[in-house]
């Protein structure tokens, strides 16, 4: 084989190797879309606490549970509403139900780093309503 091709071949193999690798880190770290939707929802929820919408609450809710709850951590601690409101999360599904959880990025006043919040919905596609929603931190939101 002459240097030439030598050269080519390990070119031709370190791109494929390297539209390969991308390919899979991209997939593997992408967020599927149902979980970017229900991350947005959960995000509209706290946006509407935080304005103390409670028709649009219950609009999205099925019970009165993560109704009264975000209303009162609004009410008591909108620093760290606000900063679920804005922050990343993911969630699981299991069975009927659909987990979503939302990590913090920073600290407040009544919540250390990286406290999570966590919100169930019940129903699929497009038809999911909250049935709970509770949080690591504040403990007294509710």
């Amino acid at each position: 084989m002459s240097p030439r091709t030598r050269t080519v071949a390990i070119a031709l193999a370190a791109a494929a190797g390297s539209s390969w690798l991308g390919w899979r880190l991209l997939t593997m770290y992408s967020v599927p879309p149902a979980e970017r939707r229900m991350v947005r929802v959960t995000h509209r929820f706290l946006e509407a606490a935080l304005a103390q919408d409670s028709a649009a609450l219950k609009s999205a809710a099925a019970t009165s549970q993560p109704v009264r709850w975000a209303l009162a951590a609004a009410a008591r601690h909108p620093d760290a509403i606000r900063e679920w409101s804005i922050n990343g999360g993911w969630m699981d599904r299991r069975n009927d139900t659909t987990w979503v959880s939302l990590r913090r990025n920073r600290s407040t006043p009544h919540c250390p780093f990286m406290s999570s919040l966590t919100a169930a919905f019940v129903g699929a596609n497009g038809k999911e309503r909250m049935v709970h929603m509770s949080a690591s931190c504040p403990s007294d939101s509710g």
